[in-house]
């Protein structure tokens, strides 16, 4: 890496290795942001799951409680 900086920034030429090993870790840091991505989107729907849910349960206990008031 170091090698990389002081090439870049003297003008010098970056050679193929390191230019295969960016690439490598470029593939990797794709790979992993795709599978944070799906847990984050399997952690989205499963936050709005519960919230819908919550939601439905304070609508049934306050029906439940307008029913007790009308008998």
């Amino acid at each position: 890496m170091a090698a990389r900086v002081e090439a870049a920034t003297m003008g010098g030429e970056i050679d193929e290795e390191e230019s295969d090993e960016r690439g490598s870790m470029w593939d990797l840091d794709q790979k992993l942001d795709q599978s944070m991505d799906e847990e984050a989107g399997r952690l989205r729907n499963m936050y709005r799951e519960k919230v819908s849910f919550f939601l439905l349960q304070i609508h049934f206990h306050f029906l439940s409680l307008i029913m007790l008031e009308f008998r």
